[in-house]
């Protein structure tokens, strides 16, 4: 078995055990948790293209809409990611996407609160 093989059945693996892990918390809402499980998605499979990022991207507007329509510069970055992917791999050669989208969650869930906040009741 090749390296990059094992890395990715072991990534692969990861990703499977963190989204179970996710949907084992019921404290979590389940808008939450779908939208971890879709960039999740893109780190398991070796062949992500930008244009596999859809439904990363449909989550993202379903949490900016809770958050009626206030989102930071992660979001944005990460929004036009499809778009700039293409710049960043032919400036440097690297297909970034996993990195992107590895840096994204870990920010996220580090200031969940801050990044996800609960949709206001009563509006």
């Amino acid at each position: 078995m090749q390296l990059a093989s094992a890395v990715q059945l072991a990534v692969a693996a990861l990703v499977m055990g963190g989204i179970a892990g996710l949907w084992g918390r019921a404290a979590m809402p389940v808008l939450d948790k779908t939208a971890l499980t879709a960039l999740l998605s893109l780190l398991a499979t070796p062949y992500g293209y930008s244009d596999d990022m859809v439904a990363s991207l449909i989550m993202l507007a379903a949490l900016a809409e809770r958050r009626q329509w206030r989102f930071g510069l992660r979001e944005v970055l990460l929004w036009l990611w499809p778009g700039l992917c293409p710049t960043v791999l032919v400036a440097s050669g690297v297909l970034s996407t996993p990195l992107a989208v590895g840096v994204w969650q870990g920010a996220a869930l580090r200031a969940r609160a801050a990044v996800l906040p609960p949709r206001p009741t009563g509006a």
